[in-house]
């Protein structure tokens, strides 16, 4: 899973996995912020709702 970002909403859940020009997206448009450099982790500034949650091993 090294070409993925990991994501996690505002209450700290994980969400499913990002591509990292994805990722990139969202920190550009201000949607969210990193929270961890190691490993990759970003946290959303807006929960959504409408996401599935996907188990990481």
């Amino acid at each position: 899973m090294s070409n993925y970002v990991f994501v996690i909403d505002t209450n700290k859940q994980p969400q499913n996995p990002l591509h990292p020009a994805q990722a990139r997206l969202l920190l550009n448009q201000g949607q969210s912020a990193v929270y961890r450099r190691y490993p990759f982790t970003v946290i959303l500034k807006e929960s959504k709702t409408t996401s599935e949650i996907q188990q990481i091993t």
